[in-house]
């Protein structure tokens, strides 16, 4: 058992310098693919939503008021309040531009190395009879490919899923069933409360987590058949009273600044859209993710049957991934759930259900009887090769997208090599029979270990490292043209020019201009009238997509915002642009300005925009003819 025990050690260090270093490697190539080549310097770009984060966070460092540029409208347009303040202390430093672009996606890199970490330090702690499964968990979160890019470029998901990881973390030594009885308790408790009320002033809607935190516990304490609610009152305190108080503060402070108790964004996705419409736009979430989910139903009831009562991190890892699943269903997704990718809601989870899923096939390829032989494998394998065959299937049946038909192909074939597997007991008979006892127990793990973790970066990776080779990555072309154009806009208006966007993030930034937001986010008028809920196949290539509302982005009004708002310059249209003789009864033409762009090699561009009339704003010394 000793030599046992020095192996597991030292395969996870292995494991652990090996994760260590695909996060490394994975965040310097989405960081590199971002940048672009500047007449004497290295670029960098962050996903356009991030970037509006960042113009907030300038003009919080600059005026003390997050509002998007110093004379835009009195509107929080940023939900993540936290990372917005942490971004605005980034513009406190004496760094230029792109340093601090950089520097957001180093700090989101290290979030995750840390994440991994925790992750690793949550099964060991919490899971210490399947410790010989513990190799595989920091290797599955560093392959989480979805929640590296999204906080490698720009947001807040590295953060939170470190709170929440954390706060797991904390209380995963918990195995007594006698909550609160020490002095180490109420540190691990008093932890886990600060970790969450963390997570909540990052971004409000993790109050869910604390909700969700709170439940868990009750949940293990009911299992343990405690019949005194005394002993939850403690440790409910210190859980919830850190992240009331953070509440109570930022809504304090929102209410007094802004005169809104949720930030702008929330109004644009949940006001004036039915309550169905927006569970139904969730769902899509769950239908890209639908092998995930019937595989996570399918091992979390053996888990919570053979642990539920034996660590506290079970029941709380399950009602947590639950429960942020729910919200982001219940708000309707995300913006971008066309992309066969984890949103940046569940991404946050991501690293939780990935620790449930291996401690759960362990239980299965671990606790079955060794006269059984190679019956807990296939019973591992079977269910894994069904869902895989299921989910290449369902994503045959909806690939909206190149790289989808190419992941269902995949999910297909090893769902029939695992099944294959599986049937073949007599091959799975003449390993183990070549091996001793413990070996048969250690073979077994290894290999449901194995397919468990080619079934996650099939389907919770695919198609990004695909895309990330190809292309760079989600809208990584469109971020750099962005700002491109932003910088073109610069050059051809003065500094007290306000100029219309609906890509608004990179080209308002880089413009360093004032801004008119064509969609809801930073503009509360918008985010109150009612949705447009348009036929996406006018976009190409989506006519499948079962969405008929695009979150955050289905209201617009053209009238209200080019002829009443009466912008300088209007940088790009949503859907259903404004026909041309109703921008000119507004006032506007369309011109063509020739161009220097000093921070581009070979700056020369012209620059085609709509353009009021009469804006004095407008360097119309560099008009030249559109050509035709």
């Amino acid at each position: 058992m000793k030599d046992l025990g020095v192996q597991i050690v030292r395969s996870n260090r292995v494991s652990l310098l090996v994760s260590f270093a695909i996060v490394a490697f994975t965040s310097l190539l989405i960081t590199w693919r971002g940048s672009w080549r500047g007449s004497d310097f290295r670029g960098f770009s962050l996903f356009d939503d991030a970037m509006i984060n960042m113009g907030y966070a300038r003009t919080w460092s600059l005026t003390g008021t997050p509002t998007w540029h110093p004379d835009s409208q009195l509107i929080e347009g940023t939900t993540p309040t936290g990372y917005t303040f942490l971004m605005a202390g980034l513009h406190l430093l004496p760094l230029s531009t792109q340093s601090r672009i950089l520097l957001v996606s180093i700090l989101g890199a290290l979030f995750l190395t840390l994440v991994v970490w925790l992750s690793f330090l949550v099964f060991w702690r919490g899971f210490p009879q399947l410790r010989r499964a513990s190799w595989v968990v920091p290797l599955g979160v560093s392959l989480t490919y979805p929640l590296i890019f999204w906080s490698v470029r720009g947001f807040e998901v590295g953060l939170i899923s470190l709170c929440l990881v954390g706060a797991v973390a904390c209380i995963s030594r918990e195995r007594t069933g006698r909550l609160f009885q020490t002095s180490f308790d109420r540190i691990s408790f008093g932890c886990a409360g600060l970790l969450l009320a963390l997570a909540v002033f990052v971004r409000q809607e993790q109050a869910v987590s604390v909700g969700a935190f709170v439940l868990g516990v009750i949940i293990y304490s009911w299992e343990k058949s405690w019949s005194s609610a005394k002993s939850l009152l403690a440790p409910g305190l210190l859980l919830i009273t850190p992240a009331l108080i953070v509440v109570i503060l930022v809504t304090t402070w929102r209410w007094a600044t802004f005169g809104q108790l949720f930030p702008n964004p929330f109004y644009a996705k949940v006001t004036s859209i039915s309550l169905e419409t927006r569970i139904v736009a969730g769902l899509g979430e769950n239908w890209k993710l639908l092998p995930l989910i019937l595989l996570a139903l399918v091992l979390s009831w053996n888990l919570a049957r053979s642990y539920g009562r034996k660590t506290i991190v079970v029941w709380v890892m399950l009602v947590i991934v639950a429960a942020n699943w729910a919200y982001a269903i219940y708000t309707g997704g995300d913006a971008w759930d066309w992309y066969p990718m984890a949103n940046r809601f569940i991404s946050v989870v991501l690293p939780l259900l990935w620790i449930l899923l291996v401690a759960a096939v362990a239980v299965l390829a671990i606790e079955m009887n060794a006269v059984n032989g190679s019956s807990g494998t296939q019973r591992v394998l079977l269910a894994v090769g069904a869902t895989s065959v299921l989910a290449g299937v369902v994503i045959l049946l909806q690939a909206n997208y190149p790289t989808r038909v190419a992941s269902g192909v995949g999910l297909f074939a090893l769902g029939i090599l695992t099944i294959g597997l599986s049937i073949r007991r007599s091959l799975l008979q003449k390993i183990f029979k070549r091996k001793g006892q413990r070996s048969i127990g250690q073979t077994r793990l290894a290999l449901s270990l194995v397919v468990l973790l080619l079934f996650w970066v099939v389907i919770v990776d695919n198609p990004g490292y695909l895309d990330l080779a190809v292309r760079g990555g989600l809208h990584v072309q469109d971020d750099k043209r962005a700002i491109q154009s932003g910088l073109g806009l610069r050059e051809i208006t003065e500094p007290e020019a306000v100029i219309a966007h609906t890509w608004a993030g990179n080209p308002q930034y880089f413009s360093e201009r004032g801004a008119i937001d064509v969609l809801p986010r930073s503009d509360h008028v918008l985010s109150l009238t009612e949705p447009k809920c348009v036929d996406h196949s006018i976009w190409g290539g989506w006519s499948d997509w079962p969405r008929s509302c695009y979150p955050g982005h289905q209201k617009w009004d053209y009238e209200y915002s080019f002829n009443q708002l009466q912008p300088d310059v209007i940088a790009s249209f949503w859907l259903d642009p404004p026909a041309a003789t109703d921008l000119q009864e507004w006032g506007y033409e369309s011109k063509c300005f020739d161009v220097t762009i000093p921070e581009i090699e070979s700056g020369e561009t012209v620059v085609s925009a709509w353009v009021r009339s009469e804006s004095t704003r407008v360097r119309w010394d560099l008009e030249v003819p559109c050509a035709t």
